[in-house]
């Protein structure tokens, strides 16, 4: 999606975007190909740290901590940080920016001209024109007087004007936990503004005002439609959509709630997820909430429209860890929360803090703070990881911080001044306290196609400071997008293909990979400098790791995405039929004879395909008549069952095939051909098991009188085995039950 701006661009907009895109196309002609001998080394995750940058210039001890940062949409070069900012002994507002990409910043001081003495905090937005806008809760030392107003900046952070009020409340209420964002969808409500905060009076209530027409704020809307809540969030969904979570003390529950009309209505609020953690204290005096890191996806991807919602939550260990939920349907549903951090579970090891972005390739990004690498939980490093899959699957998490900050670092700064004196005794307690929550109660995060940018609170310097790092984001794993995952296939000729992450980036070549070892680490086929997104090729049997990685005309290479696939192109060996198969030239009396066969197994090396097999039986050797056929068997024998009982006396041929899980199949066994006989006795009509006088008597009968044998098949009464029975029979009966002759046996 092409973002559009409901205000007219300057001209020095223009002239900046047209120069950019100079530099782009200049870049994309006059570079040279990626070649084999100047490709980086694959990505490592575990390469070391970025460097850590301090922001805040001042000289003192006093604490600066609770950081936010945007980046221009029109620049990703230009980035505005604010944080607050205790130097002058009470809270300000602190701001730097950089037109370099984070890669050095400069102090911009405390932004001032708010109406009251205190500043507090902020929060920032940029819009698709570039404006950068921050919220500031401003009120007065000596009396209720409190408000939310909104400083901007046309110029990427160099200067501010206004600001803008949203709200000024003289007495009554306290204004809290302010955040803003900006619509960034380029659709009709492009550039509106959006403030939710929570209001302190008698109850506690969420609240939102919103910006629809240039540098003005509408009147506040109820938006919760309980009390007992805080720590509300925004964002705007693809068509327009804002929504606001925030954290409910009476529910035990993160809420949100939509508004589908800029803003002026809200509905029923609706769950996000359930939590343990309310607020408290964890190790070393920090405050912390399961408030709700809120971000959406609008950039026209496979995940657009998504929205996305990461907390911290009490574990079964009873530290904190992060979850991740996600709704496609605004809200009204959300996905089982999964687990983020990807340290060891009960280790006993916090993680809190978060802050969530969605890039305008639609990675999703979530900072925070982590206390792994400290076996007593008190330490914290800055950590983070991505998500190419719409928050499904997560990279391995990146320390970001250089240094891990102690919070009693932090608290040891503030009790060395001798000139700091608290402020604010009368005020509530998130605004009397000095420290409110310690080291602040969130961080800053933003995030372009090249880079992921955080600002934190840091205590190397053995008090609180704003620091800031990039993670270079320049490209993203190629989308695989065949053969499937784990295919198996009979088919040794394999084509890999895959796509860019989305049509914003900037790929020209490509490295593909595949081997049997899934570290890479031998057997390994490299194909580098491919510039079409699809290779085939043919590959032996086995079970292969396949992976591709995008380079562009820098030479800034993606992370690595990976898959398998088993080739399995070896016919199993044919079986045998084995006793107690009936086998050529054998009789039998059996209608449901068992067959049996010497089992097999796939050929191919190192395959896991199993084995079934198919069993005919039919009435001629070329297994036309009356067939039986049975198929999908596991085990190496079967007995016919009583429904498909075979026809006596005529013969019969059978044969077995084996069939692997890749579908290769053997030659058929050996067919062979037996005589199915009905089982009695030759000469015993009335089938008594004895051959005596009573048959005789029904013999005469038969033969003399026409009468009928009683037991079938005629057979019985056809001693030998004439077609008929006539006295032929009769005589040998007779000398056979008076005389002692041997029993009748039919040839």
């Amino acid at each position: 999606m092409t973002p559009r701006s409901k205000r007219y661009p300057s001209l020095r907009t223009l002239c900046r975007a047209a120069a950019l895109a100079a530099l782009i196309l200049l870049a994309a002609t006059t570079l040279p190909a990626q070649t084999a001998t100047d490709l980086p080394l694959w990505f490592d995750l575990s390469a070391g740290t970025p460097p850590n940058t301090k922001l805040n210039q001042d000289a003192t001890f006093q604490l600066q901590n609770e950081e936010q940062v945007a980046v221009d949409p029109t620049n990703p070069d230009n980035l505005v940080a604010v944080w607050r900012d205790f130097r002058l002994g009470f809270r300000q507002v602190g701001w730097a920016y950089s037109h370099d990409g984070g890669d050095t910043w400069i102090e911009g001081g405390l932004v001032a001209e708010t109406p009251y003495n205190r500043d507090s905090d902020p929060g920032i937005t940029v819009g698709s024109d570039g404006i950068f806008y921050s919220v500031i809760l401003s009120f007065d030392e000596f009396s209720e007087a409190n408000g939310l107003f909104v400083p901007f900046s046309f110029d990427s952070g160099l200067s501010w004007f206004g600001p803008i009020t949203g709200v000024d409340t003289p007495f009554g209420t306290f204004e809290d936990k302010e955040m803003i964002t900006c619509d960034v969808t380029g659709g009709p409500t492009d550039g509106n503004l959006y403030v939710p905060w929570t209001r302190f009076g008698d109850s506690t209530g969420i609240f939102c005002i919103s910006s629809t027409e240039s540098f003005t704020f509408n009147p506040p809307v109820p938006v919760s439609d309980r009390g007992s809540v805080q720590w509300p969030t925004p964002t705007v969904g693809t068509d327009g959509q804002v929504m606001v979570a925030w954290q409910s003390f009476s529910r035990d529950a993160i809420m949100c709630d939509v508004s589908y009309d800029e803003g002026a209505t809200w509905g029923t609020d609706r769950m996000v997820t359930p939590t343990t953690l309310g607020s408290g204290g964890i190790n070393g005096g920090i405050l912390v909430f399961a408030f709700p890191a809120l971000a959406s996806d609008v950039t026209g991807g496979p995940y657009d429209d998504r929205f996305y919602c990461a907390y911290s939550d009490i574990a079964a260990d009873g530290s904190l860890d992060l979850f991740m939920t996600t709704s496609d349907d605004d809200g009204l549903t959300w996905t089982t929360p999964l687990r983020i951090n990807d340290d060891p579970l009960g280790n006993g090891a916090d993680q809190f803090h978060p802050w969530t972005t969605v890039n305008p390739d639609g990675v999703v990004s979530v900072a925070f703070y982590d206390r792994r690498l400290d076996p007593n939980n008190l330490r914290f490093d800055l950590f983070i990881t991505h998500s190419f899959d719409g928050g499904q699957s997560w990279t391995p998490n990146q320390r970001v911080s250089d240094y891990s900050s102690s919070p009693l670092e932090a608290a040891k700064g503030i009790s060395a001044d001798p000139g700091y004196t608290p402020v604010d005794p009368g005020k509530p307690i998130v605004v009397a306290s000095p420290q409110a929550g310690l080291i602040g109660e969130y961080i800053g995060l933003a995030t372009s196609r090249m880079r992921s940018t955080m600002v934190f609170t840091d205590t190397r310097n053995g008090n609180q400071d704003v620091y800031a790092a990039n993670m270079p984001l320049r490209l993203f794993p190629p989308r695989l997008t065949g053969p499937a995952d784990g295919l198996l296939t009979n088919n040794p000729v394999v084509n890999f293909t895959w796509a860019n992450w989305s049509d914003y980036d900037s790929a020209l070549t490509y490295v593909l990979e595949y081997s049997e070892d899934p570290l890479f680490q031998s057997g390994v086929t490299r194909l580098t400098g491919l510039t079409t997104t699809s290779h085939a090729t043919s590959l032996a049997d086995g079970y292969y790791y396949w992976r591709v990685r995008a380079f562009d005309p820098v030479g800034d290479s993606s992370d690595v995405t990976q898959r398998t696939i088993w080739i399995d192109a070896t016919a199993p060996s044919t079986p045998s039929p084995i006793p107690p198969s009936p086998f050529t030239n054998d009789t039998i009396v059996d209608p449901t004879p068992e067959f049996a066969w010497s089992a097999v197994t796939a050929r191919a090396a190192a395959s896991p395909t199993a084995v079934t097999y198919s069993l005919q039986v039919a009435a001629d050797p070329g297994f036309t008549l009356n067939l039986r056929a049975y198929s999908g068997l596991t085990a190496a024998g079967f007995i016919l069952p009583d429904s498909d009982s075979l026809a006596f006396d005529q013969f019969w041929s059978w044969r077995v095939q084996a069939t692997d899980s890749a579908g290769n199949q053997s030659g058929y066994s050996s067919t062979e051909t037996f005589y199915l006989k009905f089982p009695f006795i030759v000469g015993d009509l009335n089938d008594d098991g004895v051959v005596d006088a009573v048959d005789l008597a029904l013999l005469i009968d038969v033969v003399f009188f026409g009468g009928a044998v009683p037991v079938p098949p005629d057979a019985r009464a056809d001693i030998d085995c004439s077609g008929v029975a006539d006295a032929v029979d009769l005589a040998i009966l007779i000398d056979h039950v008076f005389f002692g002759a041997p029993p009748p046996v039919c040839p």
